[in-house]
């Protein structure tokens, strides 16, 4: 799958031994992406369904990618929530000045300038049911309501690899 000047290409499954978003050592299946791109970019990235239930998408390795990218070598997780369905926060990599990547709430506009391409539309045409605020897509009243994210179904795989790349890989 190309999006944007990225390409995404799933190379197999793995048993995966590791820790979840919230700490907890377990295991799971992990399907593992390369996504190759600019200035000589080769990431293997892991799509992992953990034992508990939780599922969440890191950088395993960075391979010969500029250095830059090891901000992102399992940090800076995308997890998938259960929302009544599959439901991603649309948070982006913002590099602080000591080159660290911290993740930060973004709108439509502010994600397609930093990820070079209208992410909203680019998840849609790849299956994503909605895209939109947590107040619109999930009828959230809390101090999060404002900020973005996707559902899409069950068995779509391309939204959240594609979410993650458009989030975190293409702002570093």
């Amino acid at each position: 799958m190309n999006i944007g000047v990225f390409t995404i290409v799933r190379e197999g499954d793995h048993d995966a031994d590791g820790e979840t978003a919230t700490g907890v050592a377990t295991t799971g299946r992990s399907a593992l992406y390369r996504v190759t791109g600019p200035e000589h970019l080769e990431l293997t990235v892991r799509d992992t369904t953990w034992s508990t239930g939780e599922r969440d998408l890191a950088v395993l390795r960075r391979h010969g990618s500029p250095e830059r990218f090891d901000t992102l070598v399992e940090r800076l997780r995308l997890t998938v929530l259960d929302r009544g369905g599959p439901y991603i926060e649309l948070r982006h990599v913002q590099l602080r000045s000591n080159g660290r990547g911290g993740l930060f709430d973004a709108n439509a506009e502010t994600l397609a300038a930093s990820a070079g391409i209208d992410v909203v539309d680019a998840l849609r045409s790849l299956g994503a049911t909605a895209v939109g605020t947590r107040e619109d897509l999930l009828g959230d009243e809390g101090r999060t309501r404002r900020r973005w994210g996707a559902l899409f179904p069950v068995d779509n795989t391309n939204v959240p690899i594609a979410a993650f790349v458009l989030t975190r890989v293409a702002p570093v």
